[in-house]
């Protein structure tokens, strides 16, 4: 490797080369040459071939200490840790833990799934996510929308038992596929989702959660969550005559009490310990509601009144700890895996994408930094890990991190507190669980959902990129009447679709200008010049050529040939015309009359019979790439202006652009120091050879030198700056 770089380095004596030990931080760096492909990996990059030294390099890089530490952020906080921050975190995971108790039993009944399920998938994730996450704020558990994927997931004609397996395996097929993406840094792909999409799916999701809720607060027997609006409209209707008036009255009141307390806000004055507790009784909003409404169910079962629909029993045990079960009855681990895996990509989308978003939300509030590519790491490892407990899918809670980031969290070990106050409970107070009302559980659910709705959206986007309506108009509609699934799928390609037709209507810029060149000492030598400027807003790729082609025919090319047939200049001296593809942005004109009275009269009578001299002007300070179809197209346009017998310039274009537009011979114009430059070349030079290059102003250079001397002697400056430096 050493000898490529050492035949190599006189050929590119101005390329700045790193020595052995760099000064990019304590990365070792391989000096690599500007010839042959060069790969990066890291900080470490060779040429063409790899070899055992560049091997070891990249497995000690990634055996190192400071390796370990990237994949366990509870390195970074652990040697740190203070009791005043043992203290914090303890008191924000009891208070998250009275939160996520009502909500696990709630989200496990949209999953369909036992009640046990949903404290089964509340607590594991929250002991992986303290060790691997990067945000102190996180709470990973159950959530609303995963746990109606997870129910949508799993074939509808399967008995319970069978429905606990797939919802594992789910679990165990999500944690696997997330940490994947994690490892490979493929966490980009979620970009293709767009913001509108998203937020359409999620306030769809919501109004779906929200009406699936109502046979609870009703105490009627409903339709499943994962059934369109319309099936569980039409269930309600079925259904009128049976509704529980206790139910209604337990149901009102919960939704009630849980909106105060929601809006409520902390005394700023009295005793601290008054304020305090009532600070944390606001926050376990969700706990306080429930614990009277299961008081008032526990006492109404206690005098045999049935007068509330409550919830079945739960399982006190704790889930053994073993490999999920992928077999079962005469089903084959294939059979299983086809059966679930279309919604794999579904809840990993859903579950990612939130995860990372409200790390990023909270580490902005609170000034800290995350990893996204560990966050999903993090994710993965508790969705896997997780189904060796008996859990469904998980993902990062808004409203439970919210709670924690209020009560003061000041490391991830405020998540394990609250994993901890998990089992505690199910442990000892689980029998408690079975009074628990129906219609306290969905008004748990309603206000809990209530965060998924996004309507200002609608309002920006009004304000901003009405198009974009299209796209969360159409996943909200889609999924409340067709499906979640299929809304989302619908959703995502009416954003491509947009996405699509914005690159094929390119933003393109056209400014024509005609001057007169008249001098005094020599008026038979009067000159009129035209200068086309064309500049591209942005790279131009295939979509765009046919749009591209019809801009120019139209503005350009058919407008240079109606000047020729109207007969020249006129009484039109100065002309500027800014296009767009939606037509004329302005234009101006400086009357002839006016020349005329500024000049002399032996220079004026030389204005009609003046020679015209056209330069069409590409303006590269936006135009980076070019695939080969766009390249044709530019080639074409090129053409037919040399055929006219007009010069072209190059301004300000990028360099590897250059080198795909400009013909092979002249290529050795284009210097090899800079970033971007302008080369004119004039007719005829498609044959010639002649051309201009442009030279900064404090570099010398002879009069008289041919362009390739001129070439010569700036690189031979440029070097001898780069050596003294």
């Amino acid at each position: 490797m050493t000898s490529n770089v050492e035949e190599t380095t006189e050929k590119s004596a101005a390329l700045p080369l790193l020595s052995a030990k760099g000064e990019a931080g304590d990365s070792d760096w391989i000096v690599c040459a500007e010839d042959g492909d060069v790969t990066y990996v890291g900080d470490t990059c060779w040429t063409d071939e790899l070899t055992w030294r560049d091997a070891k390099q990249v497995l000690a890089r990634s055996c190192s200490w400071h390796a370990w530490k990237q994949r366990f952020p509870i390195l970074l906080w652990l040697p740190n840790y203070s009791w005043s921050n043992l203290k914090a975190d303890v008191i924000a995971g009891i208070t998250v833990g009275i939160t996520t108790i009502p909500q696990a039993l709630a989200y496990a009944q949209i999953a369909g799934l036992p009640l046990e399920y949903g404290l089964y998938s509340s607590f594991m994730g929250c002991f992986v996510y303290s060790i691997l996450g990067t945000s102190k704020d996180i709470q990973t558990g159950v959530v609303a929308v995963v746990s109606l994927l997870t129910s949508a997931a799993i074939p509808k004609d399967v008995d319970m038992y069978e429905r606990t397996k797939y919802a594992v395996l789910l679990a165990f097929l999500t944690g696997l596929v997330q940490m994947a993406m994690g490892l490979l840094h493929l966490g980009f792909l979620f970009n293709f989702v767009s913001h509108p999409v998203l937020s359409g799916f999620t306030t769809a999701a919501g109004f779906v959660i929200m009406f699936s809720q109502i046979k609870n607060i009703m105490g009627i027997k409903g339709a499943a969550a994962t059934d369109t609006v319309i099936q569980q409209g039409t269930n309600y209707v079925q259904n009128i005559g049976n509704i529980r008036g206790w139910d209604v009255l337990m149901g009102m009141v919960c939704l009630s009490a849980l909106l105060l307390l929601k809006q409520a806000k902390v005394p700023s004055k009295g005793q601290p310990f008054l304020r305090e507790t009532i600070r944390v009784l606001l926050l376990a909003r969700y706990g306080v509601v429930v614990v009277f409404a299961t008081l008032i169910g526990f006492l109404l079962d206690l005098h045999q009144i049935p007068a509330l629909a409550l919830t079945a029993d739960v399982d006190t045990k704790l889930p053994a700890l073993a490999v999920p079960v992928l077999e079962w009855r005469n089903k084959t681990l294939a059979d299983n895996v086809l059966t679930v895996l279309p919604a794999v990509p579904f809840i990993v989308l859903v579950s990612s994408i939130e995860t990372i978003a409200i790390a990023k939300a909270f580490s902005s509030r609170f000034q800290y930094t995350i990893d996204p590519s560990q966050e999903l790491m993090a994710l993965g490892a508790a969705n896997f890990i997780s189904s060796f407990v008996s859990a469904y899918p998980i993902a990062g809670s808004f409203t439970r991190s919210s709670v924690n980031a209020q009560s003061g969290v000041k490391t991830p070990l405020g998540s394990a507190v609250t994993g901890l106050f998990v089992v505690l409970a199910q442990a000892t107070i689980s029998p408690a669980f079975r009074f628990v009302p129906k219609a306290a559980l969905g008004a748990v659910i309603v206000v809990a959902v209530l965060i998924l709705l996004d309507f200002k959206i609608f309002k920006e986007l009004w304000a901003t990129r009405k198009a974009e309506l299209v796209p969360l108009a159409g996943t909200i509609l889609s999924s409340l009447f067709l499906g979640l699934d299929t809304g989302f799928l619908i959703g995502i390609v009416l954003s491509l679709a947009l996405l699509l037709l914005s690159t094929t209507r390119p933003k393109l810029r056209i400014e024509r200008q005609q001057q007169l060149l008249l001098s005094k000492s020599k008026p038979s030598q009067a000159k009129r010049v035209i200068e086309t400027r064309l500049q591209p807003d942005g790279d131009i790729f295939f979509p765009a050529t046919e749009a591209f082609k019809h801009f120019l025919d139209t503005k350009l090319f058919r407008h240079k040939a109606l000047t020729a047939m109207n007969g020249g200049v006129g009484e039109k001296v100065l002309k500027y015309r800014t296009t767009s593809l939606g037509g004329t942005v302005a234009q101006g004109q400086l009357p002839l009359s006016a020349v005329r009275d500024a000049v002399a009269p032996e220079v004026t009578q030389h204005i009609r019979s003046m020679q015209t001299e056209e330069v069409l002007i590409l303006q590269g300070s936006d135009l980076d790439k070019l695939d080969f179809t766009s390249l044709t197209t530019l080639h074409f346009v090129i053409e037919q202006y040399q055929n006219m017998g007009h010069a072209l310039r190059f301004q300000d274009a990028s360099v590897p652009c250059l080198r795909q537009i400009v013909p092979k011979r002249l290529r050795y114009l284009i210097p090899q120091y800079a970033e971007r430059c302008t080369i004119t070349i004039k007719p005829p030079t498609w044959k010639q050879h002649r051309a201009s290059l442009s030279i900064p102003k404090d570099f010398d250079v002879e009069e008289g030198e041919s362009t390739a001397a001129r070439r010569r002697s700036v690189i031979v400056q440029l070097e001898a700056r780069q050596a003294e430096s």
